[in-house]
């Protein structure tokens, strides 16, 4: 950090991913606290309802929020995002090619993230960034991108939320 700081006078953020933010060493040196936001949300299996995985998002943005009072920093999250499979709530890490595309399980996490986020409490971030935006625009895909799916209305009415409750005063 300290070379890169010789050459470079700009800001300085690392990424940790979301099962081990809580171990990183350095990051008092740096300017931002970034943290990719896969967080497991439902149990191998479970078809949860939005509600639940709105309810599955506390521990998640409790722990963020706990991080930024610690340190002090700005925080990120670096990447947040689902696949279009059925496993996408219990490994939403895992692009999980072999298993059943399921574009409505993304639409309700996405909504959900959405629903989560709109809460009363302050975020515990400052900015976050979806992945993956790019991709075919195939609802029968079953990677990350909306485009062209369901969750695609969920990102647009989720955005427009959230860029409410960052407006308001």
């Amino acid at each position: 950090i300290g070379s890169v700081r010789g050459d470079f006078d700009g800001p300085l953020v690392y990424s940790a991913n979301w099962d081990h933010f809580r171990d990183v060493s350095f990051w008092d040196a740096l300017d931002a606290v970034g943290v990719n936001g896969y967080f497991r949300l439902a149990a191998d299996g479970a078809r949860p309802t939005e509600p639940e995985l709105v309810a599955a998002w506390a521990e998640p943005l409790r722990a963020l929020a706990a991080l930024r009072a610690e340190l002090g920093l700005p925080l990120l999250l670096t990447e947040v995002g689902y696949p279009s499979r059925s496993t996408a709530a219990a490994k939403p890490w895992c692009a999980c090619p072999a298993e059943p595309v399921d574009a409505e399980l993304q639409e309700r996490l996405i909504r959900a993230m959405f629903g989560a986020f709109a809460g009363p409490e302050a975020l515990p971030f400052d900015a976050f960034y979806l992945w993956n935006w790019f991709g075919p625009r195939d609802a029968a895909d079953g990677g990350y991108s909306p485009r062209g799916k369901p969750a695609e209305a969920a990102l647009r009415d989720g955005l427009a939320a959230f860029r409410r409750k960052r407006a308001a005063p």
